[in-house]
């Protein structure tokens, strides 16, 4: 679904379509793919040990920014990426895209969950769970790159005796941000990522 912007802008929130009004000759489009979800803190208690490990933070989705030129009456499909959900690991994030055809022209990947922190080979209580890694973008069919990143959700870090915090999830609160890692204490602080999204800007 669309929702109106300011002037010449549409926003997409949920996949669509968009079809390139009159007189419209170049259209600026950013997009953020859907962060990955944060990583439940990992029990300990089969190593003798009461704490836990503190999950990693799940990557945010790719942000990019590229100018496309266009036809006045070209239909476009929108698909917007989903949110990574927290979990013992996180969920991935899905690609946002905008696309003719069966080409797609502009695209932010999701963000990766964060692993679970005994997958990993690490020995409690002295390594934290890894974050997600970023998503990545693409362009194609003439697109420009404007602007572009990615960001890696944290890592929670070194345990030590007084606090097994999870970690900040990339870009965590923010459009497309990965989730927070749950902590030691009933997995506090845990969420899943935030939902991508789409803006197309008009040019004439």
């Amino acid at each position: 679904m669309a929702d109106g912007g300011s002037p010449g802008t549409v926003v997409f929130t949920a996949s669509g379509s968009l079809v390139i009004p009159s007189g419209v000759t170049e259209i600026v489009v950013e997009a953020w793919g859907g962060g990955g979800g944060g990583a439940e803190e990992a029990s300990c208690e089969s190593q003798g040990l009461s704490r836990g490990i503190g999950g990693g933070g799940g990557g945010a989705g790719g942000y990019v920014r590229a100018l496309l030129a266009v036809s006045a009456g070209q239909t476009y499909t929108i698909v917007v990426g989903s949110q990574g959900l927290a979990g013992p690991s996180g969920g991935n994030g899905t690609s946002t895209t905008l696309s003719l055809g069966s080409t797609a022209l502009v695209t932010a990947n999701g963000g990766s969950g964060a692993p679970d922190p005994l997958t990993q080979g690490f020995v409690c209580p002295t390594s934290g769970g890894a974050g997600g890694a970023g998503g990545s973008v693409a362009v194609a069919g003439g697109a420009v790159v404007i602007d572009e990143s990615s960001v890696d959700g944290d890592s929670s870090g070194v345990p030590n005796a007084v606090s097994f915090p999870g970690a900040a999830g990339g870009n965590a609160g923010e459009v497309g941000g990965g989730g927070d890692g749950g902590g030691q204490s009933n997995n506090s602080g845990l969420s899943s990522g935030n939902p991508g999204l789409l803006i197309v800007t008009f040019a004439l």
